[in-house]
């Protein structure tokens, strides 16, 4: 399929798009950020090497998370660097975070390895921070992590295992929703929050950490300790029925 860019600077169109057929003639493309927050990509193997990108002409304004998070456009990069000027933004070998190194904001999709801890220090994971990441097997997330994103690990179809630290208190909706690689998981006792659809399309195996005080496990289906909500339905034995119980007002 074709991939269009077109040319932006400072939220002001500055030009026509682009178009680029194929994927192979993007090479290995990498995304920077200049002291100003305009967002370049380097097309690698290709004449035409930076274009300014912003996805679509009718955004009024730069939001750069956002962008990141819903763009299918610029999925295929393999580096972010950042200007070392930014005021907002900052780079750990190659991911994108923001200035203080809390936020980690982007990991880029095509990224080589198949592994990766996130540094210490980092507090939130943010929105799809992860998404589409499909040569990740492997994450770590340290103590120092309070907050998983929503849609943090989105369709990272090949994440065989994830360890989330005792820290951890939110995770969002939607989290690890398309991991289909992902067949066990243990929440933290620390987790007070758990969005919507959290383990949508799994067949997956979830435990609770000793001391939980916010969730239980019944039959291999996750619960809120009241009983309040559904979070997660685990078919183990390739069920024909099930009767939610009584007093269950969710299902996430």
């Amino acid at each position: 399929n074709d991939t269009v860019y077109h040319y932006f600077r400072n939220d002001t169109w500055v030009g026509e798009s682009v178009q680029i057929t194929r994927t192979e003639d993007l090479g290995r493309p990498m995304l920077e950020l200049d002291k100003n927050d305009n967002m370049v990509i380097t097309l690698k193997n290709h004449e035409s090497s930076k274009y300014f990108l912003f996805g679509n002409p009718t955004f009024a304004s730069i939001d750069l998370e956002r962008l990141l998070a819903a763009n299918p456009s610029i999925k295929a990069f393999y580096q972010i660097t950042v200007d070392k000027d930014n005021q907002k933004y900052s780079a750990k070998n190659g991911v994108l975070f923001d200035k203080e190194g809390k936020t980690l904001i982007k990991y880029p999709p095509m990224k080589p390895g198949v592994s990766y801890s996130v540094p210490e220090g980092t507090e939130a994971i943010g929105e799809s921070a992860f998404s589409f990441c499909e040569n990740l097997k492997s994450v770590i997330i340290p103590n120092s992590v309070k907050e998983i994103g929503k849609s943090a690990f989105w369709r990272c179809s090949n994440l065989k295992s994830i360890k989330i630290s005792d820290s951890v208190t939110s995770i969002g909706d939607d989290a690890f929703a398309g991991c289909m690689s992902l067949k066990e998981i243990q929440l933290p006792s620390s987790l007070n929050f758990l969005g919507d659809r959290a383990f949508a399309l799994l067949d997956i195996n979830i435990t609770l950490s000793e001391g939980s005080s916010n969730f239980k496990m019944v039959d291999g289906c996750l619960f809120d300790k009241e009983g309040d909500t559904l979070f997660y339905y685990s078919n183990k034995g390739n069920k024909t029925k099930y009767t939610v119980p009584d007093g269950v007002k969710k299902i996430g």
